[in-house]
């Protein structure tokens, strides 16, 4: 419950829909325009905006992005995520089922960000549908209620989270560098996967291993207490450790064993609406616990460990290059998908099993900093949810 009035988002935004852009225009010209695609991670992706001739085709000043400007998914698989323009995306156009939420001040833009990042978000989902290719009004959004403090505790709320956010972002960032630091060993000891410049024997996944889908389990089951990995499990790890992080589920019976995880095992992230997860790879240690894993997973068995490791495996498949090459062999529009078939399609360069223990060796002598740096990011997030629920509930 809020002790802040409440009132419509109108109040302190002008909700701007896109224009529809006619395909045709894409491809000529300079002007950027960005598409629901664009929008990742909180932030507006410029590299993959597509350009067209402003000076060509009429589109009113209305629909360009100002620095500051939220920008909102209407529709599809990613509803109600958001962006925020910075100054390199000023000036761009907006395309079709995107929607500027422009604060009719500065502080009420700052104030707005973290409103939709929390469970007035969830709100507009399920205002929407909240089905996964839901669909979003302007209108719906404009007439959302939220809280309205004074400009003045809107300006305190604002510059809290934003302390708090940059935190958690500062400690995300130490998780990134660790990964790049292990990246760039392995370019240094096996060079690049796909172009392979030291000459290593390519082979296919198959030869080395077993690859099987997840199941989709049944909320009406019970009697047996099983642990289930998922999309969401994924997040920024490369692999998972335990049982502490996983939610369980209750199945009438136990899964086959081909469905019950083993040390070492590889999950792969199968379909998504976030593009940029689908492909995403972890090493799974449930260490004799039952751990599952969902529908939305492929999981790789290699039937001998020493002849191809999990860990450089592990880092193999997310090099950009090779996460490149797998995504050609994907399937589907608003859902990216990829397959059994697609991941024995790649060929893995196999150096010598000596060379790849070596390199499990420095990622093993790595983990602790690594964990360390995940448990950081975890309390920082704790703390600015803490924080948000806090601010928008009135309370000090």
């Amino acid at each position: 419950m809020s002790f802040f009035p409440l009132g419509p988002v109108a109040e302190l935004a002008d909700i701007i829909s896109g224009f529809a852009f006619k395909s045709p225009w894409f491809g000529h010209g300079y002007d950027k325009v960005i598409r629901i695609s664009d929008i990742q991670d909180g932030v507006i992706n410029l590299d993959s905006a597509v350009t067209f001739d402003a000076s060509a085709n009429r589109v009113s000043d209305q629909y360009r992005i100002r620095k500051g400007d939220i920008l909102m998914a209407l529709s599809g698989a990613t509803t109600g995520k958001i962006g925020i323009a910075d100054e390199c995306a000023e000036g761009a156009y907006l395309n079709q089922r995107v929607a500027i939420i422009r604060g009719k001040d500065e502080i009420s833009s700052k104030y707005l960000k973290y409103v939709f990042k929390g469970r007035y978000l969830d709100k507009l989902l399920l205002a929407a549908g909240g089905a996964a290719q839901a669909n979003l009004s302007p209108k719906v959004l404009a007439a959302l209620e939220i809280p309205l403090p004074p400009l003045a505790e809107q300006k305190r709320i604002a510059a809290i989270l934003d302390k708090a956010d940059a935190l958690r972002r500062k400690r995300l960032r130490a998780i990134e560098l660790a990964d790049q630091f292990l990246r760039s060993v392995f370019l240094d000891m096996f060079g690049d996967p796909v172009t392979n410049p030291k000459g290593w024997p390519l082979e296919s996944l198959t030869d080395f291993g077993q690859f099987k889908n997840g199941l989709n389990y049944s909320k009406s089951e019970s009697g047996h207490n099983v642990y289930c990995i998922g999309v969401g499990d994924f997040k920024a790890f490369d692999r998972l450790v335990g049982v502490d992080a996983l939610s369980s589920i209750q199945l009438d019976e136990l899964p086959d064993e081909g469905y019950l995880l083993e040390d070492g095992d590889l999950l792969f992230v199968r379909s998504n609406g976030n593009k940029a997860l689908v492909g995403r790879c972890l090493t799974v240690h449930p260490n004799e616990n039952n751990v599952t894993f969902s529908g939305f997973c492929i999981r790789y068995r290699p039937a001998d460990r020493d002849q191809l490791n999990s860990d450089y495996l592990n880092y193999c498949m997310r090099m950009p290059s090779m996460k490149n090459a797998m995504l050609k062999g994907g399937q589907g529009a608003n859902i990216q998908n990829i397959s059994q078939k697609t991941l024995s399609s790649l060929l893995i360069p196999l150096p010598p099993a000596e060379l790849q223990r070596k390199f499990a060796h420095v990622v093993q002598n790595f983990r602790a900093a690594q964990e360390k740096a995940h448990k950081a990011f975890e309390k920082g997030n704790d703390l600015f949810n803490s924080l948000s629920q806090q601010a928008f509930a009135g309370t000090p």
